[in-house]
């Protein structure tokens, strides 16, 4: 009984890892479509909108750690997801790019 319980939880962790992975492409995508890329916005909403994009990329890494750790009780190696890597690059990218302007808009 406890043998079917386990495949049954590595089962589970194998489907939320797939999910997970397209959470962070979804993510990416929408970052890539909607993200802060135009003059219209003012320095404010742009780094407001990049402050709310950091706090879902920081809830998808909590996720992506908690399932790999428990992809690991079952020596399944969970890479760290590409997609959220560069999406933090990219989000500091163009966060140094908005303050740059509203330190230029202060000025």
């Amino acid at each position: 009984m406890l043998k079917k319980h386990k495949e049954k939880f590595k089962t589970s962790l194998i489907h939320c890892a797939d999910d997970l992975k397209k959470k962070a492409q979804s993510l990416l995508q929408d970052f890539s479509t909607n993200g802060p890329f135009t003059s219209a916005l003012s320095a404010d909403a742009a780094l407001d909108q990049i402050a709310a994009m950091r706090q879902l990329l920081a809830k998808l890494k909590e996720e992506e750690n908690t399932l790999r750790s428990n992809l690991g009780i079952f020596k399944i190696d969970q890479p760290a997801s590409k997609d959220l890597q560069k999406l933090e690059r990219e989000l500091d990218y163009i966060q140094q790019v908005w303050e740059i302007t509203k330190e230029w808009e202060d000025h």
